[in-house]
């Protein structure tokens, strides 16, 4: 039986974000994937094409989700910056700023009643020295950790 959690996974197209969303079903969640290539749909993981620094295509991915799997109760990030471009930039912009639009836009596609989760997957390297990433990875996990305080502290 399908539990009445639905989370929506922000990364969940491939790596760890794609281990969590197929973790999720083995509990029983019903469960929404959003990446850029959507590539994972199956018949539990309602895949959803979409990039979450587009604040029209996370709109978008939102209202897709929640038609097809009944308002969230949860919602995980997994994304990073993948490309080839200004490193610093799209560190920032995918890591950080793109998930404080895409969790300001969610609040109201969440179940009004119940429990209510929001995870931000970081990395060791927000604390610690990852010799194979570069200075902007670094900057941008612990950016996403005083992200996570200060959101605790708004919507805790």
């Amino acid at each position: 039986m399908k539990s009445h959690r639905h989370i929506l996974i922000v990364g969940g197209g491939q790596g760890i974000g794609n281990v969590f969303a197929h973790y999720c079903v083995q509990k029983g969640w019903r469960v929404s994937s959003v990446s850029r290539t959507g590539k994972f749909n199956t018949p539990e993981i309602h895949s959803i094409v979409g990039d979450v620094t587009l604040d029209l295509d996370f709109h978008n991915a939102l209202k897709i989700a929640v038609d097809h799997n009944g308002p969230l109760t949860s919602l995980a990030f997994f994304q990073r910056a993948r490309g080839d471009g200004e490193m610093w930039k799209e560190h920032m912009e995918v890591s950080v700023q793109s998930i404080d639009r895409a969790i300001a836009q969610s609040l109201g596609f969440f179940k009004n009643e119940g429990d209510k989760s929001i995870a931000i997957a970081c990395s060791t390297a927000a604390f610690f020295v990852a010799t194979e990433q570069n200075a902007a990875y670094h900057a941008s996990r612990t950016a996403q950790i005083g992200l996570m305080r200060y959101l605790a502290w708004k919507l805790g």
